[in-house]
């Protein structure tokens, strides 16, 4: 990640084990171990104008043959813009979400930021909302106390 982040972890996962936070698509954050869903993040300054359309597009291409576009869409504001995809791959659901942030010294630049949840096909109607709740609360850590009971984590 090009700067840390924090979230909050929704109730019934856990924070990651040392031995669980390598995955291909970034660093899992998030491990739910009764329905083999797992969180990840990963992001990147971005010089270009590529748009979250076209990253997301990037990604299922990357992923290969046996991909299934399930659904996708664009969220958030033109100040904050998202993209939002769901996507099959073999017996697993990936939910990927897409998060442009400005840099605030560089307009020029932007941070892109990707979390996807991945679950088994037969557990994503239970782990989907989770899921937004995770989004929810994602956050460049600012160093000022949030308003959450919960202790947020933090990822660098």
């Amino acid at each position: 990640m090009p700067f840390p982040i924090e979230y909050t972890i929704p109730a019934g996962w856990r924070a990651p084990d040392p031995a669980e936070t390598d995955s291909p698509l970034g660093t899992v954050v998030a491990v739910h171990p009764g329905q083999n869903g797992v969180i990840v993040a990963d992001g990147g300054f971005r010089d270009d104008d590529v748009s979250l359309r076209q990253l997301a597009e990037a990604t299922v291409t990357a992923l290969g043959d046996g991909v299934e576009v399930l659904r996708q869409e664009e969220m958030g504001t033109p100040a904050a813009p998202g993209y939002a995809q769901l996507l099959r791959v073999g017996e697993t659901v990936q939910c990927q979400s897409f998060l442009a942030v400005p840099d605030v010294e560089d307009t020029s630049r932007r941070v892109v930021l990707r979390m996807v949840m991945s679950t088994p096909r037969e557990h994503i109607t239970t782990l989907v909302g989770d899921f937004q709740q995770f989004l929810g609360t994602v956050q460049p850590v600012s160093g000022e106390s949030t308003e959450s009971e919960e202790e947020p984590w933090h990822d660098r």
